[in-house]
């Protein structure tokens, strides 16, 4: 009985670690898998979306935002930035915090497929009284007088089978049902000239309509103005480039303070936002770089809140 007593802690020891072991060696019954919950969003067709551009505008009740912003490229005769990628994930973050709903692909493997498509169903599920914010970002190639941004898997033989049309991008943003558009475009020709691009993409008549009741105009803030000098200025650690930084941070809500000009309401409307990135831009310089804005927008219409 004693010897019983003795060997009773080795016993249950060893029935302890047996059983411990074949639940871990155990295989699941099932792979389990994680996936991102899919936008519950409806899906307007071309007619309802024609019928929603029609109609008379009223209160804003979602604000959306799309981020294209490719920065990675398989053919090794495009180069990777690395301030682009960095933009990308700022402006992320502030949208995350501040929006509905953020579309966006990937700034290390956007290729052309993807980035269509995302753009579309960014498109086809907002209503009439959406804020659409849109922030483009890259390299851009000029082709045959057209201006195309650079996607992962373009290829320098045949730029517009496989790079984004930048005049088709924003007439397909301005052709939408959507009543609210404003675009934010962070862009960098290859020719280091971007007065032209500006020149070019300020002409377009997706921003040269009037203002009606039936939409707020689509408004385009680009990084440079026609006569902008082509540098490149990093700030903050994360290394992005001066025009995403304040874009950013004034999304965040630092444009309505009253140290940058703003009225402190908690609310950053969007003449608050564009003064706030200009003023930064041209005080944190050397080389004074002034934001061009084409375009009318309501300057009480307030972007995040």
């Amino acid at each position: 009985m004693d010897t019983l007593k003795q060997l009773f802690p080795v016993l249950f020891l060893s029935a302890f670690c047996l059983i411990s072991f074949n639940a871990c060696t155990m295989k699941p019954k099932g792979k389990t898998s994680f996936k991102f919950e899919p936008y519950k969003r409806a899906t307007y067709n071309k007619n309802t979306q024609l019928t929603m551009k029609l109609a008379t505008l009223g209160p804003i009740n979602e604000r959306v935002g799309l981020i294209i912003a490719p920065d990675n490229y398989k053919n090794a005769k495009f180069h990777n930035s690395g301030y682009i990628q960095e933009s990308f994930e700022i402006i992320l973050s502030a949208m995350d915090d501040k929006f509905d709903y953020v579309y966006s692909t990937s700034s290390t493997n956007a290729d052309f497929a993807i980035n269509k498509k995302t753009i579309g169903r960014c498109i086809s599920s907002c209503n009439k009284n959406t804020l659409l914010v849109v922030f483009l970002a890259g390299q851009i190639v000029k082709t045959k007088e057209k201006y195309y941004l650079l996607n992962y898997d373009s290829e320098p033989e045949d730029i517009p089978k496989t790079s984004l049309n930048i005049k088709e991008i924003l007439e397909t943003l301005s052709d939408s049902g959507c009543g609210r558009i404003l675009v934010f475009a962070d862009l960098y020709p290859k020719d280091k000239n971007p007065g032209e691009l500006i020149k070019y993409i300020t002409k377009l008549p997706s921003f040269g309509k009037k203002y009606d009741l039936s939409r707020e105009m689509r408004l385009l803030v680009t990084n440079f103005s026609a006569k902008g000098k082509p540098y490149r200025f990093y700030v903050g650690f994360q290394g992005a480039d001066i025009f995403s930084w304040y874009l950013a941070l004034g999304l965040r809500g630092q444009a309505d303070k009253i140290i940058s000009g703003g009225n402190n309401d908690g609310k950053t409307s969007i003449i608050e936002l564009i003064q706030y990135m200009r003023e930064e831009m041209a005080n944190s310089l050397v080389y004074k770089q002034k934001p061009s804005s084409s375009g009318k927008f309501l300057p009480n219409t307030v972007v995040v809140k």
